[in-house]
Order: C-alpha cells, then structure tokens, then sequence
C-alpha cells in the first residue's frame, strides 16, 4: 500500500471535513503531534502516518445523493383542482410552486407565475377565477430526477428551473428546490 506523504495531511484531513481534535480522535494519534506533522516540525513514523490516513479513509463523507438533499413530504395538488384552491394552498403552505399529479403521476408544475397568469387571464375573460381549473394554466413537468443520482447534478439544473422533482419509477418522492441546495452543502 502506497501511504500519502505527510505533507498531504492537511488538506487530505480539511477535504475529509475533519478539525485535528477530530482526527485525533478517529485516529488515536494526538492533536499536537498531527499539528507538528501538518507544519512539518516533526517527520512521523510509517505507523502514525498510516492510522491517520486509515482513519481518514474511514471519515470521508461519501458522496451525497439526490435522496439525501430533497424535500420528502411533497405536497400536491390536481389537474381538476380550481386555481382559487391551489392559490390558497400555496399562500397556506408558503410555497411558490405546486408539482401537479394525476392519478400518481406527475403531470405539471404550478408556480406563482402560472396562477398571476390565470387569474389574470379569468378576470378579462370571464370575470372571475373560481371555475379555473389547474390543468388549464400549469406550466409543463419540472426537469426529473432519480433519488439515486448524484447531488452533484443540482447545481447545473437549479441554475435553469426552481425546482427539480424527484421521481422513482412512476411515484413523485420528493422536490428538491433553489433553497434546499443552498442549505445541502
């Protein structure tokens, strides 16, 4: 086995996320001396620098997944739904966007934009909103993602779309938002 050198300690033990009291505790080896290897005041023993990276290897986060950053509990609202109701569930639940499912399926996305728009368009036409229903003023499906794909993905989609659906099979599983990203990593 080829060890790293002991001036990699550092920014291998900063990658892994790990303080020196951190190490040190995973790894048995004192704080000072993991201080003193990282300056390179001291020139460790084949032993102490393979519990470092051994407990090192052990500590690495591993790599995060769609799973483990989206939103669970994913409320919804239907295609047949009036816009009225949909508006209040989303003033409600303080949120700006509604996945829209039919039969289990996702079949839309409702934001804030799609009920101005509705209402807007109910007043001029008809006088009123209450009979809109949701199928008529969703924008289409969100992008989709599995729950097993890598976090890694987000950033680039988040940058066009506020909201990525999380789908298994053919069952919405969760969202993941702008907001939620900000606060995953």
């Amino acid at each position: 086995m080829n060890l790293p050198l002991p001036s990699e300690l550092k920014s291998a033990r900063k990658q892994a996320g790990l303080t020196q009291v951190q190490l040190a505790s995973v790894s048995g080896v004192s704080q000072s001396v993991i201080a003193k290897v990282e300056s390179g005041a001291v020139d460790p023993a084949y032993s102490t620098v393979q519990k470092l990276f051994a407990a090192l290897e052990k500590s690495a986060p591993s790599v995060k997944l769609v799973r483990d950053v989206m939103h669970r509990s994913v409320v919804t609202i239907a295609p047949s739904d009036s816009v009225v109701v949909a508006s209040r569930k989303m003033k409600k639940l303080g949120v700006s966007q509604l996945p829209v499912v039919s039969n289990g399926k996702l079949v839309g996305l409702l934001s804030e934009d799609d009920v101005m728009r509705g209402v807007e368009k109910a007043i001029v036409i008809s006088g009123g909103g209450a009979k809109t229903k949701v199928a008529r003023i969703m924008s289409p499906s969100p992008p989709v993602l599995s729950s097993s794909v890598p976090a890694s993905a987000l950033p680039s989609i988040l940058r066009h779309s506020a909201i990525v659906c999380v789908v298994d099979g053919n069952k919405l599983v969760g969202v993941v938002t702008r907001a939620d990203l900000l606060t995953a990593f």
